[in-house]
């Protein structure tokens, strides 16, 4: 198992820093010790003027500290951090805005409320709307994000792309075709012009949304439709558009398949992705190649997800062996390793009632496994998602009518 790692958690030197401590802490998941070494560090920053290179500043501290007291499902004072945070401004207003509206949804806020709140709070007269828009959509609540972009006149940027989504992710298309065609034209308030992504993002959303009203299915031509109609299937799956994006990828075959249950899976589609996944094999010898390499890894992170970790570690190692460059598989079987581990012990301390030395002595090997998974965890080898991808499959849809 050590093999598999590229580090030595258990001897790398702790930091002499409070804040780069408490970094080395939470990758150890001693989550308490972190805790304390992020609120020192917060507490011994000036609140305003010259900050030392290379340190946090104090809102971002309080960020931090926030996190881990949300971890600890300590709500109330989780709230507080974020909210100090904010009062200390600076570039982390949108991130303390996205942990307090994740925090107020996993503590089964509704949407409205938390709309509500972000209205009611002194703190958040400071917050320009298109930043309680970006959290709000952060954690899914596409209704209220695009009543904040709708009260700004004249959005730009990413603000603007964001906005026409929350106007089509709450199936509010025609005003989301108004607003693109205002912008594509030249007609809305922004003096800015539009990029390339920009126009390429309105250009397919626009064509999207009248299939979606009029039934006016796009129809590229030449040598470059295949990749019109696979960038067109990424607009669809990020508007939530999965019946459109399944039709323009049916053409493409077993690639478009491959593509369409990445897509799915990355956009927090995870039945749709699974049930797609079963029908495909993959040989050893496609593994080589990035699209069956992810598709490889998708099928093993649900593995991992089902906590199915024997079947779990062969498919990473599948993978490891044909993709020996690709680390994130040699840190998926680790963690499925860990975890196979951590449940034999479990089982085995349950055995050990009359032996308090041997227990004692397998809760020691358990925290160091807890630890490594920790490291692991930091590494990213798992696909992550935002609270509002986790919300794709139990969000109410409304039936597509494609002609």
């Amino acid at each position: 198992m050590r093999e598999l790692m590229d580090w030595n958690y258990e001897h790398e030197p702790a930091p002499s820093q409070p804040f780069a401590l408490g970094q080395w802490y939470e990758r150890r998941g001693r989550l308490h010790k972190a805790l304390s070494c992020f609120k020192a560090a917060a507490l011994d920053l000036p609140v305003q003027g010259h900050h030392p290179a290379g340190q946090a500043t104090p809102s971002e501290l309080w960020m931090h500290y926030g996190r881990i007291q949300a971890k600890l499902n300590r709500a109330a004072e989780a709230d507080q951090a974020f909210r100090q945070a904010l009062l200390l401004g600076g570039g982390d207003i949108l991130p303390a805005l996205q942990e307090w509206a994740a925090l107020l949804h996993k503590n089964k806020w509704s949407d409205s409320e938390i709309y509500e709140r972000f209205r009611s709070e002194d703190v958040l007269q400071l917050v320009p709307p298109q930043a309680a828009g970006e959290a709000l959509m952060y954690i899914g609540a596409y209704a209220e994000a695009a009543r904040c972009y709708d009260s700004v006149p004249a959005l730009t940027g990413g603000d603007r792309i964001r906005h026409i989504q929350c106007l089509i992710l709450c199936r509010r298309l025609e005003d989301a075709v108004s607003l693109i065609l205002q912008w594509l034209q030249g007609q809305d308030a922004s003096p800015s012009l539009l990029t390339s992504e920009e126009s390429s993002f309105a250009n397919h959303a626009l064509l999207l949304c009248q299939w979606r009203l009029h039934g006016i299915v796009p129809e590229p031509a030449g040598d470059s439709a295949p990749s019109f109609r696979q960038q067109m299937a990424n607009t669809a799956i990020a508007l939530g558009m999965l019946a459109e994006a399944e039709q323009l990828l049916q053409r493409e075959g077993r690639s478009g398949e491959l593509l369409l249950i990445q897509l799915l899976y990355e956009e927090g589609y995870f039945k749709s992705a699974l049930e797609r996944l079963q029908h495909i094999h993959l040989s050893s010898s496609e593994l080589t190649h990035c699209e069956a390499a992810r598709i490889q890894m998708i099928r093993a992170e649900l593995l991992y997800d089902q906590h199915l970790y024997a079947e779990g570690a062969s498919a990473f190692k599948l993978l490891r062996l044909q993709s020996p460059h690709l680390m994130l598989a040699k840190y998926g079987e680790a963690a499925c390793c860990l975890q196979a581990s951590l449940s034999s012990l479990s089982a085995r301390i349950e055995k050990l009632c009359s032996s308090p030395a041997a227990q004692e002595q397998v809760v020691r090997y358990m925290e160091c496994i807890h630890s490594a998974l920790h490291v692991l965890e930091s590494s990213g080898w798992h696909t992550s998602w935002t609270p509002g991808q986790l919300r794709r499959e139990t969000a109410p849809r409304q039936a597509a009518c494609l002609n």
